[in-house]
């Protein structure tokens, strides 16, 4: 259930676009060094955090595993929603909610 949330949010345009502006704006080689050594981290992080997703998931019962994947299905529900009236926010639509 949180294999099909967490991995087009890690690899969205907006996360491949902010990357390569980092990356363009790292002046000296002292900032590229800086830059590649957190994106390191970054991916060392997601890996441990994915890989010990799994662990924690099989001690889920199946129905404490369907109530999650519910609950991230909503979360992603809501995020979309969220993401669509930033964009129309953004492009000048007035909104009133």
């Amino acid at each position: 259930a949180l294999m099909p949330l967490a991995v087009p949010m890690l690899a969205d345009p907006g996360a491949i676009s902010t990357t390569l502006i980092m990356c363009n704006r790292a002046s000296g080689l002292a900032h590229k060094v800086a830059f590649y050594l957190c994106l390191a981290a970054v991916i060392i992080a997601t890996f441990v955090i994915l890989k010990l997703s799994v662990h924690g998931a099989r001690r889920l019962s199946p129905i404490a595993q369907k109530m999650m994947g519910r609950l991230m299905g909503l979360l992603l529900c809501a995020m979309a929603v969220q993401f669509f009236i930033n964009a129309l926010t953004q492009m000048g639509v007035p909104l009133k909610l």
